[in-house]
């Protein structure tokens, strides 16, 4: 009960229920379980049934797309205060993209009947869910228009400041953001040779902006990387 105490506290404070009313977070938190998901579990799947709300307390999940002819391939990270499951509850179709742990995490998770009893309790939710979908629009509208920066390294900073969700500011909580994320999974997000990310990557590293280990990569100045990407865009 602790472990759950603490995980509602922490969503309640970080991430999209924080700027909602305290009365509408404590009845949306309050119908929530505590998950425990193991390196390499999925959340879910494409395909799936729609399974409900998911919001990390801790560890990251890959997010990954394949809704064409490529893929698929990782497209974004859930970092602690991020929550999703939200789109194909409200289109009321099967999942559509992939969401796996990349390390042991905890999230609440509101299943599909519990969330519908919440809404047809408290119709002011509806707004709140929405703003969450909205969230999730302009994260990805972000996202493509970091795609269009020409040069290369500033591209690659954005990327990874968006990823870590340090792309306009830091992270107070979390000031050196790790990522679980591959060389190879950076040259698809950024549509580059993976030499050239690697090349990249040693550079950022020497300028002491980043620090690379084996499958993951930690931000050490997120401050700059955003002045690299100002001064190269």
């Amino acid at each position: 009960m602790t472990e759950l105490r603490e995980a509602r506290t922490f969503l309640s404070n970080h991430g999209w229920l924080s700027e909602a009313p305290v009365g509408l977070r404590t009845m949306l938190l309050s119908q929530c379980e505590l998950r425990k998901l193991s390196r390499g579990d999925y959340a879910y799947q494409t395909g799936d049934q729609t399974n409900g709300l998911w919001g990390v307390v801790s560890g990251g999940f890959a997010f990954s797309i394949a809704p064409h002819e490529q893929g698929p391939h990782m497209a974004h990270v859930f970092r602690p205060g991020f929550w999703f499951g939200e789109a194909e509850f409200l289109a009321g179709t099967s999942r559509r993209y992939d969401v796996r742990a990349t390390r042991e995490a905890h999230c609440l998770w509101l299943s599909v009947k519990k969330l519908s009893i919440v809404l047809e309790r408290e119709p002011r939710l509806w707004r709140l869910l929405g703003s969450l979908c909205a969230d999730h629009v302009f994260l990805a509208v972000g996202a493509l228009d970091d795609m269009t920066i020409r040069n290369s390294r500033a591209r690659i900073a954005a990327i990874l400041l968006r990823l870590a969700n340090v792309r306009l500011q830091d992270q107070p909580t979390d000031p050196t953001p790790e990522l679980d994320i591959t060389q190879e999974d950076l040259a698809l997000l950024a549509n580059l040779p993976r030499t050239s990310v690697t090349a990249y990557l040693g550079e950022l590293e020497r300028q002491n902006l980043i620090q690379g280990s084996y499958g993951a990569l930690r931000i050490i100045n997120p401050g700059g990387l955003r002045r690299l990407v100002g001064e190269e865009t």
